[in-house]
């Protein structure tokens, strides 16, 4: 019977509705890779379970893999910590480049490519050159992880014959930005503003908030590269901030209040008043609460309860206390009979 077959690693049987259904499926660093697969019986299991195992060890059950693999190089270096931190736009690139090297490197080690096949698919792709430096920028990156880890003994990027691209971006000229600053709607100016004064890129002008924001210097964490800027502020651009601000208080708009590095922890009741205790001083008063079934709960059990004044008597309306039902002799079950 199919139930007594003994699968294969990271292979599941499922049945619904009387039918028996087969996946390959391997979760990893919470990320799940799931495949349907056939019958262990039919002719086609054999090549669709190697071709789910193949993406995701990068090698088929049985095959050698050496140790300085491109593939390998380019599994550990999925899995690496580098990885894991690049922005999600750069991590996209950079999953174009190992594709690439897979396409191109796959059946071969890693210190059998020399700066020759570098060139190769350099020229290939010369035809877009910006694409073309980017991808060059990847793979050196992937090479430089990977000789450091014994993958290599050199980088093959490191001397490519670059094609630089005959278009350039020039800044823009006073009209344009008259025209710009004249037509252009309100918020798109001021995001534009704020990036000629700063330079920095437009991701990271729309991200712009008043907590990166301390006397007059903007302090950031580039999202393209990661490295922390502090950029000193023009006065137009702070006009511009408080303008913003002011229209947040207008909307009854909040912004949260910049984290302070000295600034303590808040104490509760309770820890001040243990602290004031362990001091020797007097407590401080206390007000007490509304009811008074909350006033044991209102306070930690090894401190002194504050004792009901006059000045929250008028509060006692709240919370009355319960009535005593008192029943009449004559109409008690246990009431004697008159003599």
């Amino acid at each position: 019977m199919a139930g007594d077959i003994r699968h294969e690693k990271n292979v599941q049987r499922k049945v619904a509705r009387s039918k028996e259904y087969f996946f390959f499926r391997l979760v990893r660093k919470g990320k799940e890779l799931r495949r349907s697969l056939p019958h262990p019986f039919d002719a086609e299991y054999r090549a669709a379970y190697n071709a789910a195992h193949h993406e995701a060890f990068g090698t088929v059950p049985g095959e050698f893999e050496s140790p300085k693999a491109i593939a390998r190089l380019i599994r550990d270096h999925k899995d690496s910590a580098r990885y894991a931190r690049l922005p999600k736009a750069s991590r996209l690139l950079r999953d174009y480049a190992l594709d690439l090297m897979a396409d191109r490197w796959g059946a071969f080690d890693a210190d059998q490519i020399r700066p020759i096949h570098v060139q190769a698919v350099y020229d290939s792709l010369s035809d877009r050159p910006a694409t073309a430096n980017r991808r060059l920028d990847d793979m050196s990156a992937v090479f430089s992880w990977g000789r450091t880890r014994g993958f290599a003994d050199d980088n093959p990027c490191r001397r490519i014959e670059r094609v630089h691209s005959e278009e350039t971006h020039e800044p823009w000229p006073d009209d344009r930005l008259e025209i710009l600053i004249g037509r252009g709607k309100r918020h798109i100016v001021k995001i534009a503003l704020v990036a000629l004064y700063t330079g920095q890129r437009r991701a990271d002008v729309i991200g712009m908030c008043e907590t990166q924001i301390r006397d007059g210097i903007w302090t950031i964490e580039q999202g393209k590269t990661g490295n922390p800027v502090t950029v000193p502020l023009h006065p137009v651009v702070l006009a511009i901030i408080e303008e913003e601000r002011a229209a947040r208080r207008k909307a009854q708009i909040v912004a949260p209040r910049p984290a302070r590095v000295d600034q303590q922890p808040r104490q509760t009741l309770g820890e001040r008043l243990r602290r004031v205790l362990d001091q020797g001083a007097d407590p401080p008063q206390v007000a007490a609460p509304l009811c008074r079934g909350n006033r044991s709960r209102a306070l930690p059990p090894d401190l002194p309860r504050p004792a009901n004044d006059a000045r929250h008597s008028h509060r006692q309306h709240r919370c009355p206390k319960p009535r005593t039902i008192r029943r009449h002799p004559a109409r008690s079950g246990n009431a004697r009979a008159p003599v």
